[in-house]
């Protein structure tokens, strides 16, 4: 019999399908008056955090937080990690609205991986490269073809990420930046696009991936998705090393 965790006697709303709770987590109400609006407050960036100091950080800047339980989070005996958060970082937002969280139970290694991927979502977002730490050539691939090699001196110049095939991709044409792609996502279709990290394999209906390149199956991989539909979907995937080094990145697009 698993014992019940702490969090199932939170506000838990079983409406969500099997697998899936959906727990509050209050936060103090802002002040108010009827003259005076709600400050507005950036959103932080909370992805790869475990959940309680993910939940601290939100609650801190005046949101409420909601979080999401996949699989078997409520019941987690090991990390439970966001890999989701809605609205996305650096969004600017009345305080006392809610900020949306989803949380995996997931073990260290799981975890190193998730980190890395929120690390180059942070990196994306702000243009501070250098907290990559990439000290490592990086193989670059475009669709799951190799193009070129990334040494580490130039890890730190955003041009330098910059993929270009022998033809356009995607119905699009080159250059293909990873970091762009998440950089983006926000303005896809105008409207936010959170990006999501998951541990499995990017697939969408309108995508066309040969899938990955025999030469990387040997690596771990992590991947961050960004969008819906056929005109906004993507998915960086990163490939990492038994120390969780960055050895190679793939952009995989959906065709319009």
């Amino acid at each position: 019999m698993v014992e019940q965790h702490p969090r199932q006697r939170a506000n838990v709303r079983a409406d969500n399908g099997p697998g899936i709770a959906t727990i509050g987590h209050p936060s103090p109400s802002p002040t108010e008056t009827a003259t005076t609006a709600p400050a507005l407050r950036t959103v932080p960036n909370v992805l790869g955090l475990v959940e309680d100091e993910a939940v601290a950080r939100i609650s801190e800047v005046g949101y409420r937080v909601e979080t999401t339980y996949e699989g078997d989070g409520v019941e987690c005996d090991r990390q439970l990690v966001i890999v989701l958060q809605d609205p996305p970082s650096g969004n600017t937002v009345e305080e006392g609205s809610t900020v949306h969280l989803t949380s995996w139970c997931v073990g260290d290694r799981v975890a190193q991986s998730i980190s890395v991927a929120s690390r180059f979502a942070t990196a994306a977002h702000t243009g501070r490269l250098g907290m990559l730490s990439i000290d490592t050539p990086v193989r670059l691939y475009l669709g799951g073809q190799y193009i070129t090699d990334l040494q580490p001196e130039k890890a730190t110049t955003w041009k330098a990420w910059n993929v270009c095939g022998a033809e356009s991709y995607a119905g699009r044409v080159c250059p293909f930046n990873p970091l762009q792609l998440i950089k983006g996502a926000r303005d896809i279709d105008g409207v936010d696009q959170p990006e999501r990290i998951t541990t499995a394999t990017p697939s969408h209906s309108c995508a066309h991936w040969p899938g990955t390149p025999a030469e990387l199956e040997a690596y771990r991989t992590i991947s961050l998705e960004v969008g819906e539909g056929c005109t906004s979907w993507g998915a960086v995937t990163l490939y990492l090393n038994d120390v969780g080094q960055i050895v190679a990145v793939d952009q995989i697009l959906a065709e319009p």
